[in-house]
């Protein structure tokens, strides 16, 4: 095996979706394709959907802060040898946002940001969906692959 062949990745993943837009508590369906030069030991196939938050706060002082505000993994196969293929899945996004929520009830949380507003302080929020695949080779990096998806 030549210094090549351990530089580059011994297969590929992508993620094909029926759609890329989705309501809360939808069904996100779609296909893990993995290509494989040859053979590949993995412990295991899995999918994830994964929400991260971003939030920006303005005064004084400027920061971004930055969370995963809802993970979901679920696994599509097992440990074996991948000689590539097609792996179907299916999971459900949650049923509400998971992010922007301070424990504070809406109209308590508008008064709140009001104030801040007012003493010339405050924060904007954004929400990234996206949904995962990754098969995990012991002793090797990974292989996976992201792709972004539209939640309302």
């Amino acid at each position: 095996m030549g210094l090549l062949d351990k530089l580059m990745p011994p297969g590929k993943v992508d993620i094909i979706l029926d759609k890329y837009s989705f309501n809360y508590g939808d069904k996100v369906a779609g296909r893990v394709i993995l290509t494989a030069k040859k053979p590949i030991h993995a412990t295991g196939l899995k999918v994830k959907i994964q929400a991260t938050e971003r939030i920006n706060q303005y005064g004084a002082k400027n920061s971004s802060t930055v969370r995963v505000a809802f993970r979901f993994e679920q696994p599509v196969d097992g440990e074996k040898d991948y000689t590539g293929g097609e792996y179907p899945f299916e999971m459900l996004l949650p049923a509400q946002n998971p992010g922007m929520q301070s424990g504070l009830s809406g109209n308590v949380e508008t008064a709140v940001n009001v104030v801040k507003a007012l003493q010339g302080s405050f924060s904007s929020k954004s929400l990234s969906w996206s949904i995962g695949a990754e098969l995990n080779i012991p002793n090797s990096n990974d292989l996976g692959k992201s792709v972004q998806i539209n939640v309302v």
